[in-house]
């Protein structure tokens, strides 16, 4: 009789951990030049494995769009970027960016501080200290790709996960830079509040 082919296609199981954009959690998205400690986007990872996730490593690109004609690519002038959790813990670094020499309007931030996500829904923000010769109205966006800058494993397991997502670059919101007296005010804003509570 006749021979038949048969042919078996064999699928690895979907990442039950996924990434999307966090809600931005500056009014107006816009952050301070010359501030420490800014929103500059945030992620949401919702983790539906069965177990914690371990992750090793993962990098982010920084995109910058000067907003005036003939401002330098560099103006959205950012310093000391860390990872924190939604309560503003540190996480992972502070880095440096390291921006691409040929394209100074890219940079890319690698953190190699191992952290753990848990089990559920959670939101991480990159936040940095914006210099204060930064260009007002640049404009930063923040990007990774799960499939390639993420190195992960599950925490008991030790398989290898990889997040998804729906798109293959998932973008934060971006933030604009505003200057000079609003960074004063919105200082002096927080300082109040702080002493307030101190006294009770």
């Amino acid at each position: 009789s006749a021979s038949e082919t048969i042919t078996i296609t064999v699928t690895g199981p979907t990442s039950q951990v996924t990434i999307a954009p966090a809600d931005q959690p500056v009014a107006g998205q816009k952050i301070a030049i010359g501030a420490k400690n800014q929103v500059l986007g945030g992620f949401r990872i919702n983790n539906q494995e069965n177990e914690a996730v371990v992750v090793s490593k993962v990098k982010f690109q920084m995109m910058c769009d000067p907003g005036s004609p003939g401002s330098s690519p560099g103006a959205c002038g950012v310093e000391g970027i860390f990872l924190s959790d939604a309560s503003g813990i540190v996480i992972a670094g502070p880095r440096e960016p390291y921006r691409d020499p040929n394209d100074p309007a890219r940079a890319t931030i690698t953190f190699t501080d191992q952290f753990v996500i848990n089990v559920g829904t959670h939101d991480y923000f990159l936040r940095g200290n914006v210099i204060a010769q930064a260009q007002p109205g640049a404009t930063i966006t923040i990007s990774t790709v799960p499939g390639r800058d993420w190195a992960a494993r599950g925490r008991v397991s030790g398989a290898v996960i990889t997040p998804a997502a729906t798109t293959d670059v998932v973008v934060s919101h971006s933030v604009i830079l505003i200057g000079g007296s609003l960074t004063i005010q919105v200082n002096d804003a927080i300082d109040k509040r702080v002493i307030a509570g101190a006294v009770g």
